[in-house]
């Protein structure tokens, strides 16, 4: 685990990212970038490659890209379970749910708590990822659709298309 006084919290989204700085002041400041490669690189401006950690939620697929950028770029990033950030907000009583709140309070999380350091996945790893979730799905769709199908034989008419689609 590497350690630092220098931990950077990230609220992550869709279309965006909040960033917490910790400063010299012992004040947060805050940025808002656009959650891409442009983004990305004016985030990477903000940052001491050698001495911050950057902290982020698990927040769907949403973090990965981000992660993987700054992983490359020889960013230290720990990536948290969002329950973990949720449970930790509890426990400091913080009930304020604003993208800048959650980028500071997942940046005080990494300097309490000082977590492991994330690794990405091969690609191999997130291509089977993909793989499996594509093949759940299908076999989601396709238990619903056999169960719409013994629901059309019910009624009087069935359509033959519907049935051959099926």
């Amino acid at each position: 685990m590497k350690k630092s006084n220098h931990y950077v919290g990230i609220d992550i989204s869709k279309l965006t990212f909040d960033v917490a700085i910790y400063n010299q002041d012992s004040k947060y400041r805050y940025y808002k970038f656009s959650n891409n490669e442009e983004g990305f690189n004016l985030f990477l401006t903000l940052l001491n490659t050698s001495e911050d950690i950057c902290v982020m939620e698990a927040s769907g697929v949403y973090y990965l890209k981000l992660a993987t950028f700054l992983s490359d770029r020889g960013i230290a990033v720990s990536v948290i379970n969002p329950l973990v950030i949720r449970r930790f907000s509890q426990m400091r009583m913080s009930r304020a749910k604003t993208d800048k709140k959650d980028a500071m309070l997942i940046a005080e999380y990494g300097k309490t708590q000082q977590p492991d350091l994330w690794e990405p996945e091969a690609d191999y790893v997130l291509e089977l990822k993909q793989m499996f979730a594509y093949l759940e799905q299908l076999n989601k769709n396709k238990s619903a659709f056999s169960v719409q199908n013994q629901t059309f034989k019910q009624n009087p008419v069935t359509s033959e298309l519907v049935e051959e689609s099926i």
